[in-house]
């Protein structure tokens, strides 16, 4: 199974592949309806400003025990969400003594 996350400057995608006759088959597709203009700069820059390359956050993801609660329709609400989260004390594992973020 391969899965894909696509985030543009005006959609996102999720496609799931799945061994099929010897190729690949999409097993599930999704794709957003709302706002995503600009996911994947927001990714970018939020993996920044907690001290992560981007392909360190899934990883990150994976192993939160909890998750801080985020806007999922525009990445503006999202930003301010992360921002007050963190002001609330959810950190990245690698912060001392705060909630996973």
């Amino acid at each position: 199974m391969v899965t894909i996350f696509e985030m543009g400057g005006e959609t996102s995608k999720f496609v799931r592949l799945e061994a099929d006759c010897g190729g690949a088959g999409i097993a599930d597709y999704q794709t957003n309806g709302d706002c995503a203009a600009g996911t994947g700069s927001f990714m970018d820059q939020q993996a920044s400003r907690l001290l992560y390359d981007i392909e360190e956050v899934g990883a990150v993801v994976l192993g939160a025990a909890k998750a801080a609660s985020i806007a999922g329709r525009c990445s503006v609400f999202a930003k301010s969400d992360m921002i007050h989260a963190q002001q609330k004390g959810y950190q990245p594992p690698s912060a001392q003594g705060s909630a996973t973020l």
